[in-house]
């Protein structure tokens, strides 16, 4: 994982986040080459790992930086003396089953928000807990076909919900042309037991800060991965089409 930043200019700096996967463990961080096509730009290494895959990341208002692994959920506290960036060492905050893969990480005052592949899950007080955490599952039902086509993106929006987008789980079904390619199943959401049926594809709910009133917001995309809200609260997505 690293950190690409602007050099100083005028005392001020643009600081960018990106994370990368490596993989062997003789791969390193300080091994890479990295090309920057800005030269004000440089590359400051933060964390590597050949255990872990980093997937998601969010910051808060306080520079914490909470990544989100292919099963646990990470926080680097900001550092004066590090020269990683500015943060401290990687410190684990919870960890979910194997290959739960933790596609997206949401803030709302102390608590974090984490979107696996099959349930968006609430951590509460994990802002700044770092024991004892635990995970209330608000939303799930996704079909556990696909680990790279479910849950994705998570985003608040300007009504107070949290929006979060969802892929095609008929990934290898007919021709993508037919309105019968469209599937049927249930979500479940709070108050627990709560029932959502949903026919279509791929799309993007929303729910309440606790899990209940889940609603369709929008169908019929294939695996939007990610949500964001511009300043007048557009919401933007992007989607995947089908491989082959």
């Amino acid at each position: 994982m690293t950190l690409l930043r602007r050099q100083p200019l005028s005392g001020r700096r643009l600081a960018v986040l990106l994370v990368l996967t490596l993989v062997g463990s003789t791969v390193t961080a300080a091994g890479v080459e990295y090309r920057l096509t800005d030269p004000a730009l440089e590359v400051v290494p933060i964390d590597s790992s050949p255990r872990e895959s980093f997937l998601s990341m969010r910051a808060d208002a306080a520079g914490r930086l909470f990544v989100g692994g292919r099963e646990a959920i990470f926080v680097y506290e900001p550092d004066a003396k590090s020269t990683s960036g500015g943060l401290g060492k990687r410190q684990e905050i919870f960890r979910f089953p194997a290959d739960s893969w933790v596609y997206d990480l949401e803030i709302r005052g102390n608590d974090l928000y984490a979107m696996t592949n099959r349930a968006l899950y609430l951590l509460p007080g994990a802002v700044t807990k770092r024991s004892g955490v635990q995970a209330r599952r608000l939303v799930w039902g996704h079909p556990d076909y696909h680990p790279h086509q479910c849950f994705h993106g998570l985003a608040w929006g300007p009504d107070g919900y949290l929006y979060l987008s969802l892929g095609d789980m008929l990934v290898f079904y007919g021709d993508f042309r037919r309105p019968d390619h469209w599937g049927h199943w249930t979500f479940f959401c709070q108050p627990k037991g709560t029932k959502v049926p949903y026919t279509g594809v791929g799309g993007v709910l929303r729910c309440r800060p606790d899990g209940s009133d889940l609603q369709v917001v929008a169908r019929g995309t294939r695996n939007s991965c990610g949500l964001v809200f511009d300043s007048r609260w557009n919401l933007f997505t992007h989607d995947n089409d089908h491989e082959g």
